[in-house]
């Protein structure tokens, strides 16, 4: 009955089946080497990730909003630290060196036909990145009972991004990915950007902190730290120069106080 196909889950009036293919493949392999008096740490890992997904935004049987999202995202990173391994608790240490690089390709493509005629926009980039940092987080024995903790991080990253947003006419399909028939024009570009799609960002942030321990089942702690998190773009279906943005760099400053306690409970059995 009408009802029935109404309220069923399984059924759609969309002109455009949603449809999902995703693949995600990723490992690391951590290698540690026992020194005299610190352990030495490399980490190596790489994700990679595949994305083709055709949505009918509209949701409607009318052939009107539809987009076909494909991207592939590849990310490689090598991490080298030193950790100390002392028999004593009056300091100890952790120093390392970071590296990453990201490549992302994108080639979604959205049409809008009527009443959004002329709208079809095929964003079409690449986007690489390569980041560095260099981080120490050392904790000191004061007292017995009061510990410093402190921290400081070091990261330049690097953005390189070509391409931009496309207008498109019709509708084609090679190798199994949308796009259109034939292109008509920029939208935009990052060629034309006032930096020409290239960004670097560094930063230095930090962490201080004091942890008590009046006895051994409670610790009181407090601590400030900064963070950072690198600018980037907004690339993605930017109909016009203007949309093609350039997001400037985010820093927080965090402030954490609290305190842990364990207790135990004894139990005795008949």
């Amino acid at each position: 009955s009408e009802m029935c196909i109404r309220d069923s889950p399984y059924t759609t009036q969309n002109n455009l089946s949603f449809d999902v293919d995703n693949e995600s493949l990723g490992g690391l392999i951590r290698v540690e080497h026992q020194l005299d008096d610190a352990i030495f740490s490399s980490i190596t890992a790489y994700e990679q990730f595949s994305q083709d997904q055709r949505e009918d935004s509209d949701g409607s049987p009318v052939t009107s909003v539809e987009v076909y999202w494909h991207t592939e995202f590849k990310q490689f990173t090598q991490e080298f630290r030193l950790a100390s391994d002392f028999d004593h608790n009056d300091w100890n240490y952790i120093v390392g060196l970071f590296y990453e690089h990201d490549d992302f390709d994108n080639a979604d493509y959205l049409t809008a036909y009527l009443p959004f005629n002329g709208l079809n926009n095929y964003s079409k980039y690449n986007q690489k990145v390569d980041a560095v940092a260099l981080f120490a987080h050392i904790e000191n024995e004061l007292t017995e009972d009061l510990r410093l903790i402190s921290g400081v991080r070091y990261s330049w990253e690097q953005t390189n991004l070509t391409g931009g947003t496309y207008k498109g006419d019709g509708l084609k399909s090679i190798n199994g990915k949308e796009q259109p028939v034939t292109i008509t024009g920029i939208a935009s570009t990052a060629a034309n950007l006032s930096d020409g799609g290239l960004r670097t960002d560094e930063n230095v942030t930090f962490k201080a902190g004091l942890e008590w321990t009046p006895q051994e089942d409670i610790l009181y702690y407090g601590s400030i730290s900064t963070g950072f998190r690198s600018g980037g773009y907004s690339v993605a279906f930017a109909a016009t120069q203007d949309e093609l943005t350039s997001l400037e760099p985010e820093e927080i400053i965090s402030y954490e106080i609290g305190f842990k306690s364990v207790s135990y409970t004894h139990l005795t059995l008949p």
